[in-house]
């Protein structure tokens, strides 16, 4: 697993082994190092970085260790997840004045804006046949759940009350976990056309930012 930590001194990046217990520093360059996703090769990890002029998408050759600038510009570009094939990357991206969702395309470098409304688009997430991408939007404060093509078509809206973020998708594709602020934090599941809501009742309550396993081969 990734995960990032200030535990010397900066905010750097980190590979965990669960099986063995081995704990090591993955990213430690200067500035952020954060929002770490591997590719689904295992072979890169997407980040950001905070760049000469704004923070920056990267991928780091986990060989190699070797980074590859993404994205140069003067906005801030955040949260990289990469498509099921890993030829594509979505992010969110305010360079056009608030945050939105974009499409990199990995072999051309052209990266093309998806999302045009709302006042804060944030945690895209790919689905697992790369048809779509779940993100969390808001309009007024609160954030709901939508989904929206690779090419920016079919923005649906899938949650309506509360406040709703981090969608993640099930291995299959049918369904979609996410945070709500329903009683102090919950997770609830749903469908990926938004029905059948289910709260998920883990006795612990304040839960957030769920992330939803792959299939074990």
């Amino acid at each position: 697993m990734l995960y990032v930590s200030y535990k010397r001194g900066t905010p750097a990046m980190y590979s965990l082994d669960l099986t063995t217990g081995k704990d090591e520093s993955l990213s430690s360059k200067p500035g952020i190092n954060i929002g770490g996703m591997y590719s689904p090769d295992g072979t890169k990890v997407a980040l950001t970085l905070s760049g000469e002029r704004s923070p920056e998408i990267y991928v780091l050759d986990l060989q190699s260790k070797e980074y590859r600038k993404l994205t140069d510009n003067n906005g801030i570009d955040v949260s990289p997840t990469w498509s099921p094939d890993g030829t594509k990357l979505a992010y969110v991206s305010d360079t056009a004045g608030n945050p939105h969702i974009h499409v990199l395309d990995l072999s051309t470098g052209n990266s093309k804006r998806i999302t045009f409304k709302g006042k804060y688009n944030s945690s895209p997430s790919w689905s697992p046949d790369g048809r779509h991408i779940a993100f969390a939007r808001s309009d007024s404060g609160r954030f709901n759940i939508w989904v929206v093509g690779p090419g920016g078509e079919g923005l649906t809206q899938l949650t309506f009350e509360g406040d709703n973020r981090n969608p993640s998708w099930s291995p299959d594709g049918r369904y979609i976990v996410y945070s709500s602020s329903e009683r102090g934090g919950s997770l609830k599941i749903m469908r990926l056309d938004g029905a059948s809501v289910m709260k998920l009742d883990t006795g612990i309550k304040g839960e957030k930012a769920p992330a939803w396993s792959p299939y074990l081969r």
